[in-house]
């Protein structure tokens, strides 16, 4: 007799695939696919939600905390401000004080970004 773990075994049983003594045949592993496809991605998304859970949360509106949530350097983070691909108002927004500017990231422009690249 064929052993199937416990998540094959329900899967079989809700989709009423016979896993009978001599296995299963091609058919039955083709029907699977689409199920294991669909449980892989919920997964995937799972874990997802619980690495953004548990990861500590950086203040991304500081160069620090963009620097380690996209893991790169400041001569990263400035060239990706002058070639366009960190775009003003949408990732970040410049103030000018004095002589200086000061730059704030928009936490949500940093995270879509990051999504829309990774």
């Amino acid at each position: 007799t064929m052993s199937y773990s416990p998540d094959i075994m329900k899967l079989l049983e809700e989709n009423n695939i016979d896993s009978s003594s001599t296995g299963l045949g091609t058919l039955e592993y083709l029907r699977l696919l689409p199920l294991l496809f669909e449980q892989n991605k919920e997964l995937f998304q799972r874990i997802k939600h619980l690495e953004q859970e548990l990861i500590p949360k950086l203040d991304l509106t500081k160069r620090a905390g963009v620097k380690k949530f996209l893991n790169c350097s400041d001569g990263k983070i400035s060239s990706m401000m002058n070639d366009g691909r960190l775009k003003e108002g949408v990732h970040f927004i410049k103030e000018l004080k004095g002589r200086k500017a000061k730059i704030t990231f928009i936490e949500s422009g940093i995270r879509g970004y990051k999504e829309e690249n990774s």
